[in-house]
């Protein structure tokens, strides 16, 4: 699977453009793409294009809404699942079935409407990559402990992370949870069996 990474590539223009997507499709080991891109245009233009050819793998659900799963996505991408799989089994359930109203109602009440009001310089800058602070701060603030940002990566504030947290919990996501740091404590503590 290919995976196109516009957070580091140089912009604009250096996104899978559509000879790309061609080559891909006559490769015999690449099945998919995981589709990730600035420009919206070009986004929609290679999921009509190539859905039909390639496992287009969305990461940019739930900002995106459903849209994704309209034009042809197999699947999308979403790290919070660590942390809440039952929350992550039934939004598969709804992309699946493309239940694509319903989706859009989940992903506005869950990750859309609770965070409108809690953007801050710090989080309008892009201060890390992909997998970094960023990716990491949803299983933080819903309860999974991450550690340390690698380095050259600049951590997230306490204060971003309370008002995540913050967000969650007016999102109703929390009550999709079931991961309790304690407990993973207590397991590697040999507290508990399983």
């Amino acid at each position: 699977m290919a995976y196109n990474t516009p957070w580091a590539a140089p912009q604009p223009g250096y996104d899978f453009g559509e000879s790309v997507f061609e080559k891909f499709v006559e490769m015999e080991n690449v099945t998919g793409v995981k589709w990730s891109c600035n420009d919206q245009k070009l986004a929609l233009t290679m999921y009509r294009r190539f859905a039909g050819k390639l496992n287009m793998i969305d990461n940019d659900m739930p900002s995106a809404l459903s849209l994704p799963a309209k034009v042809g996505a197999a699947g999308f991408v979403n790290s919070d699942f660590l942390v809440a799989p039952r929350f992550a089994l039934h939004e598969w359930d709804l992309f699946r079935n493309r239940r694509c109203d319903e989706l859009d109602d989940l992903l506005l009440r869950t990750y859309v409407d609770p965070f409108l009001g809690l953007a801050e310089p710090e989080n309008i800058v892009w201060h890390s990559m992909g997998e970094g602070p960023h990716a990491r701060a949803g299983m933080e603030t819903l309860g999974l402990r991450m550690g340390p940002a690698f380095p050259a990566q600049q951590p997230l504030s306490a204060d971003t992370l309370r008002r995540t947290r913050d967000g969650y919990r007016r999102s109703g996501l929390f009550d999709w949870v079931d991961w309790r740091e304690e407990l993973w404590e207590d397991h590697i503590a040999g507290k508990t069996a399983g």
